[in-house]
């Protein structure tokens, strides 16, 4: 399923609890990311150790994040292909 920033922008400020995952590398991450955006990059994503420690399920949503869209959609791949279906990839 994929969102755009502005809807996850509002259902986080509706207090909606979401896991907001930035799946780029360290140095995009530190230029700049969305605030409270944990750094998993996609090359070394471990989507079971990831959802256990934000507890990722269907009330805590993980809310993918890169630059274009291509990255976030690849990590849910791998979320899904691990049995963890609850993720929204931000697109533009």
């Amino acid at each position: 399923m994929t969102i755009v920033p502005t809807k996850a922008e509002e259902r986080r400020k509706k207090g909606e609890n979401l896991c907001f995952v930035d799946v780029r590398s360290p140095a995009e991450y530190h230029a700049v990311h969305a605030t409270g955006a944990k750094l998993y990059p996609l090359d070394t994503l471990d989507p079971k150790g990831i959802a256990s420690e934000l507890g990722i399920s269907a009330q805590a949503p993980a809310v993918l994040l890169c630059a274009g869209g291509n990255r976030a959609r690849k990590a849910a791949e791998k979320f899904h292909a691990e049995g963890i279906p609850h993720c929204l990839v931000v697109i533009s």
